[in-house]
């Protein structure tokens, strides 16, 4: 494996590597920040790219501290504990707008909102990993399939450090074949998958969001920081309206019910059924009566849809819409898209789509950062419809 010696980390790139060059390559090193100098060791390679670890330092960032977690040097579950809050937030902005430039090809945006807060035991919903051999329940050791037995982890809310206490029975009770426990913690309750071997766990539990009460499930999607979803929930709000709205990817409910007032009729689309099923109940629960909630694929609904869409809610997994879903876009042209992001690289790829190709502009972008300790964000980009009058 081959070794640099003084390398210069210009930037972050998406994934959390820093970026440095040699005579030779652009080389990928972890857990390094901005203007520091290192010397690194090959670590492996990805598309004829080399990437390394830290070796020596020639040069340390003041935005370096000790990570505070005992588990950081192993546990996988994050990945920058070793930069400052404020420094974490900052490359996270420059990150989303570098994807803006390179994946979407875009020119211009509007400036970015940031939206932070509490930086440690926020998040709420979380999946343990199970090895029963070893009898560990924790997170994968970094670059591993290994399990790190961990006593409590400093991200997650009370209630999720409160079911490790329980992790000696986890290991033991659970059948061979579950290597992984799914816990969302509610406003009273823990909800989990396995909730019949678990003390103080349920099948469901509710999360007040706003004025809305969601009813979830252990296996839910949901977004999963305690201290952000509401501002996430109702980001745009002001903006958006019409006759008819969609929320694809819809899972559960939660931007329906954010914003569902705002229009005459929606529409949730879903595919896992049982997400379908709390949806239509948190509609009811939350006197949403012009909304419906279907068990379909996005691709399938936009092919049927005859109606006008005049706002479109994407909130995708983190591949990004389908070729398919962006090309039914395109042909409907809704008058808005609220396009909500795990992944801003994709996300991105399909806003240069619609902007370059479509006629639509960027009239909101923000992110939110979610996943405070580690290099994911969540971002959203609002679009509007330029009709070729110029209306």
């Amino acid at each position: 494996m081959q070794e640099w010696k003084r390398l210069a980390i210009e930037k972050l790139v998406y994934g959390g590597w820093g970026l440095a060059r040699s005579d030779e390559n652009v080389i990928f090193v972890a857990r390094v920040i901005p203007g520091e100098i290192v010397d690194a060791q090959q670590t492996g390679m990805r598309a004829h790219c080399p990437f390394a670890e830290i070796v020596r330092f020639d040069r340390v960032s003041p935005s370096r501290i000790d990570p505070p977690c005992k588990y950081f040097d192993s546990c996988g579950g994050c990945d920058w504990q070793f930069m400052s809050y404020d420094e974490q937030v900052r490359q996270k902005k420059l990150i989303f707008e570098e994807c803006l430039r390179r994946q979407g090809k875009l020119a211009s945006w509007p400036e970015v909102e940031v939206y932070a807060d509490k930086e440690w035991a926020y998040r709420i919903r979380v999946q343990f990993k199970v090895d029963h051999d070893a009898g560990a329940v924790g997170f994968f050791r970094r670059a591993s399939n290994q399990v790190v037995d961990l006593e409590t982890c400093p991200l997650l809310v009370p209630a999720l450090n409160s079911i490790l206490l329980q992790r000696r029975e986890i290991a033991n009770s659970l059948s061979r074949d579950l290597t992984e426990v799914r816990c969302l913690a509610g406003d009273k309750f823990v909800a989990s998958d396995v909730a019949g071997y678990l003390a103080g766990c349920h099948a469901h539990t509710t999360i007040k969001v706003s004025d809305k009460t969601m009813r979830v499930g252990g296996h839910s999607f949901f977004q999963s920081n305690l201290f952000l979803l509401e501002k996430l929930g109702t980001w745009a709000h002001e903006d958006l309206g019409g006759k008819l709205c969609v929320d694809l990817y819809g899972g559960v409910g939660l931007f329906s019910l954010m914003h569902g007032e705002k229009f005459a009729q929606g529409v949730l689309v879903e595919c896992v059924n049982n997400q379908v099923t709390l949806a239509k109940r948190n509609f009811s629960a939350n006197r949403l009566n012009n909304f419906v909630a279907k068990s379909m694929t996005a691709e399938k609904y936009l092919a049927a849809e005859r109606k006008q869409i005049d706002t479109l809610i994407v909130d995708p997994p983190r591949p990004g819409l389908t070729r398919r879903v962006r090309l039914s876009i395109a042909k409907s042209k809704p008058s808005q898209i609220l396009y909500i992001a795990c992944n801003p690289a994709t996300q991105a790829r399909d806003a240069g789509y619609f902007v370059n190709k479509c006629g639509y502009r960027i009239k909101r972008a923000a992110l939110f950062d979610l996943y405070p300790q580690t290099h994911h964000l969540e971002s959203g980009l609002l679009l509007e419809y330029m009709h070729p009058d110029g209306g």
